[in-house]
C-alpha cells in the first residue's frame, strides 16, 4: 500500500516538472535546456519534493499550492548535486549510474546548469507569491534560508573545513549534517507547512521532524556507503566516529523521535510509512 502511494507521489512530482519544462522552457534553445532536463529528470527518489506535498496533506493543505514548492526543492537539490560533482568539488564522473552533468555537457555547462536550476527555483516560488498563494511568501523565505548560507551552503563549507581537521567531534559532525543534509529537508517540510493551515506549534514540530529525519537519513547513507565499500572523500561520518553499534542506536533514536512527532497528527499514514520504508531494515 505504501509503495503504491509512494510511486503515485513520484509520478505526481515528475509530471509536474515535465509539464513545466515542456511549457515554460519550450521556446529556449536545446543546448540550454538539455542539461537541466538531464539533471532533474534522472530517476531520483523525489523524497524532498514528496515531503513538501505530504506535509501539506497532513496539515489539511491543498496539494496544488504545495507542488510549485516541491518542484523548486527538486530543482535546488538537483543543482546542488550538479555542483557537487564538479572537478572543483567532489570531482565525480557519475551520478546514479550515468555520466555526471559536467562529464556529459562540459564543465562550463555544468556550472551554468546548476546556476539555472537555482534561479528557476526562485522564479517558480515568486510566481506562487504573485498569484497570492496562502503562505507562499513564508514558504519561499524558508526555502531560501535553508538552501543558502544559513543552511545547505553553510554545510558545504563546513564539509570542506572538516576534511583536514584532526579529532573531529560528534558536535562537529552533527553541525555538518544539520546544515548539509537536514537543512534542505527542513526547506521541503516547512514550505509544505507554510502553504497549508498551520499554527506556530506546527511549524516548530515540522522543523523538529525534519531534523530527526535528516539525521536518520544521513546515518542510513553512511551504512549504505560502508556496505557498498565506497571510498570516502575524507569527511568523517557517524560510523567511523561512533562505531557501527552506536551509529545504529543513533539512527533508531532519530527515527523514533520523528515518529513521535508524526503521531500527534491525523493524515500521517504516508509519512509514517516513509519512515518505515527508509529505516525499517535497521
Amino acid at each position: 500500500m505504501f509503495k503504491e502511494s509512494y510511486n503515485k507521489n513520484i509520478e505526481t512530482v515528475e509530471n509536474y516538472i515535465e509539464n513545466y519544462f515542456n511549457n515554460a522552457l519550450s521556446h529556449l534553445e536545446e543546448n540550454l535546456t538539455a542539461p537541466l532536463k538531464y539533471s532533474v529528470l534522472n530517476g531520483g527518489k523525489r523524497i524532498r519534493g514528496i515531503l513538501t506535498i505530504e506535509i501539506a496533506k497532513m496539515l489539511g493543505g491543498d496539494v496544488d499550492n504545495a507542488l510549485p514548492f516541491a518542484m523548486a526543492i527538486e530543482f535546488i537539490h538537483a543543482y546542488s548535486l550538479v555542483h557537487d560533482d564538479l572537478p572543483c568539488m567532489d570531482d565525480d564522473d557519475f551520478r546514479r549510474g550515468m555520466p555526471s552533468c559536467h562529464k556529459k555537457f562540459g564543465e562550463a555547462m555544468g556550472v551554468l546548469c546548476g546556476d539555472s536550476l537555482l534561479n528557476l527555483a526562485y522564479e517558480v516560488m515568486l510566481d506562487s507569491i504573485l498569484k497570492g498563494t496562502l503562505g507562499a511568501n513564508k514558504a519561499a523565505k524558508a526555502v531560501a534560508e535553508f538552501s543558502g548560507i544559513f543552511g545547505m551552503i553553510r554545510g558545504q563549507v563546513i564539509d570542506i573545513s572538516l576534511v583536514n581537521k584532526e579529532n573531529v567531534t560528534l558536535k562537529d559532525l552533527e553541525l555538518l549534517i544539520d546544515n548539509k543534509t537536514c537543512a534542505l529537508i527542513k526547506a521541503a517540510t516547512l514550505s509544505g507547512a507554510y502553504v497549508s493551515p498551520h499554527s506556530d506549534e506546527d511549524i516548530k514540530k515540522v522543523s523538529e521532524y525534519a531534523y530527526h529525519l535528516g539525521m536518520a537519513f544521513q546515518i542510513r547513507d553512511d551504512f549504505e556507503d560502508e556496505d557498498e565499500d565506497k571510498e570516502g572523500d575524507g569527511t568523517p561520518n557517524f560510523i567511523n566516529l561512533l562505531g557501527r553499534d552506536e551509529a545504529h542506536k543513533k539512527l533508531i533514536y532519530h527515527k523514533c523521535e520523528a515518529e513521535k512527532i508524526l503521531a500527534k497528527y491525523n493524515n500521517n499514514e504516508f509519512l509514517l510509512g516513509l519512515n518505515e520504508f527508509l529505516f525499517g531494515k535497521f
